[in-house]
């Protein structure tokens, strides 16, 4: 499947930037992954994948809100840090090799 990935940088350098993907529809066995990195390392530290091809693309953000509920649900996934006068949450690396 061909996709088109272009960066798209946050605001300030204090903000995480995001990609945005363009993609053909999936077909069969093809989907998307919803997928949470260490910052520092780019370990994997947690995917949820939704076969788009054989569910198709009606429920893919709910998928994708699902995902991240199921992920934020275990508080070992999450640490909260102050950032510019606001709460985030960020991933805690659970089995990076830097921790």
């Amino acid at each position: 499947m061909d996709e088109l990935y272009l960066p798209v940088p946050g605001a300030t350098d204090d903000e995480l930037g995001y990609f945005l993907v363009i993609m053909q529809t999936p077909k069969g066995n093809e989907g998307e992954s919803f997928a949470w990195y260490c910052q520092k390392c780019i370990t994997l530290l947690y995917e949820v994948r939704y076969h788009s091809g054989e569910l198709g693309l009606k429920n893919f953000w709910r998928a994708e809100v699902n995902a991240v509920r199921e992920y934020n649900r275990d508080a070992k996934n999450r640490i909260v840090h102050l950032a510019s006068e606001r709460r985030i949450t960020a991933v805690r690396r659970r089995s990076c090799r830097l921790r």
